[in-house]
């Protein structure tokens, strides 16, 4: 089955009914929005010469998505230069200097890698804006200019350009063996104790006195739109390893009904389990290039006498496209996203059932468990906290 970690796209786009703004030339009628969403929600159109937000008919009203998204960002790079805007629901915003070259500038890449005077790469970001940050959940590519599905060049006549849309997802089976690595044994995990009912969750069993380099990989909604070229778009920026970047230890806790917040008995919460975002041998990544396709690379050490469990989860902040300032005045820089499992991510992932999916927790810390306690099959008891 699939399990959408970060929402998925068909419920992104509603919008808070808009009043009439004030326009660039002062006055308060909006005839060209800069952004029309469809009425799906697959597609967003950006008009070149429009300002202010959407209009509230082609809105769609599912309370889901006015809770979820509320964020987006749109670039626009040649081989010189690079125009971007980013905007908050509701609010007003157009776009300037977009390059369209003498005779037109095709826009159909989403990697800034290899650009030409007429080949140019466009992406659209869209997540959510939160206390830690701009959560990234789905990413948009050009797939129709002015109306016509066949093309992707920009010229000095355009006026609108449509992306279609992908949302970021991970591949399950029973539970998120999306992380994979030499050393690592997904298992389902029963829990018993406190709740009325009786909770799975999957554990990764890890062995002491080792050193694991692991994966956490994406995929994408979209046929059409692969998972390499969506994290193409996604340039990491440097970080500092912190409680919202990074690699994240916490003591492992799940949310169930009620709003209980459940811990474990006899936890072995031991800071000698410890990770990294890493490859290999290689030193903390500082990045500069795009995300690798294969996904998050993820180091974790486990030394000799490690027993017990715990949990992780991660962030990498990236840039949409590049790290580039952009043109126009004012110049606008590039926003700081975060790519990570999910948007609320700070329980465990349950089920009562077989599968480990909960949809108030898409995404969430990942369960570990070191040395030989709990052994696959185990019950592990849980209470209040």
């Amino acid at each position: 089955m699939k399990k959408i970690i970060l929402v998925g796209i068909t419920v992104l786009f509603a919008l808070a009914l808009i009043t009439c703004i004030d326009a660039p030339n002062g006055t308060n009628e909006n005839t060209v929005p800069f952004v029309q969403y469809s009425a799906d929600g697959t597609r967003v159109t950006i008009n070149l010469d429009g300002y202010g937000d959407a209009e509230s008919s082609r809105a769609l009203s599912r309370p889901l998505t006015q809770e979820t998204y509320n964020f987006l960002e749109v670039v626009f790079a040649d081989d010189t230069s690079t125009a971007r805007a980013y905007w908050e629901r509701g609010k007003a915003m157009s776009i300037t200097g977009v390059p369209r070259g003498t005779i037109g500038i095709n826009y159909a890449s989403t990697s800034a890698a290899g650009l030409t005077a007429g080949n140019g790469a466009a992406v659209l970001f869209v997540g959510r804006d939160t206390v830690e940050g701009y959560i990234l959940m789905a990413i948009g590519k050009i797939v129709s200019v002015d109306g016509d599905d066949s093309s992707t060049t920009i010229t000095q006549n355009t006026k609108s350009v449509t992306f279609g849309l992908a949302a970021l997802q991970s591949t399950t089976l029973s539970a998120m063996p999306s992380l994979t690595g030499t050393g690592i044994t997904p298992s389902l995990l029963t829990l018993t104790g406190g709740p009325a009912t009786t909770p799975q969750i999957t554990r990764f069993s890890l062995a002491d006195d080792t050193t694991i380099n692991a994966t956490y990989a994406y995929t994408s909604s979209s046929t059409s739109f692969s998972i390499a070229a969506m994290l193409g778009a996604c340039i990491a920026v440097n970080f500092t390893p912190s409680m919202t970047e990074g690699f994240m230890l916490k003591e492992p806790t799940i949310l169930l009904p009620g709003n209980q917040t459940y811990g474990f008995e006899d936890t072995h919460f031991t800071s000698l389990v410890n990770g990294s975002i890493r490859t290999g041998a290689s030193p903390l990544i500082t990045f500069s290039n795009a995300i690798p396709a294969a996904g998050i690379p993820i180091q974790i050490v486990v030394p000799s006498g490690a027993t017990g469990v715990n949990s992780f989860s991660f962030a990498v902040p990236v840039n949409a496209l590049n790290e580039d300032d952009g043109v126009g005045s004012p110049v606008v820089p590039p926003r700081r996203w975060l790519l990570r499992p999910g948007i609320d991510v700070m329980n465990i992932d349950t089920s009562s059932g077989g599968t480990n999916s909960n949809p108030n927790s898409p995404g969430s810390y990942m369960f570990i468990s070191a040395g030989t306690i709990p052994t696959p099959g185990d019950e592990l008891a849980i209470k209040i906290r």
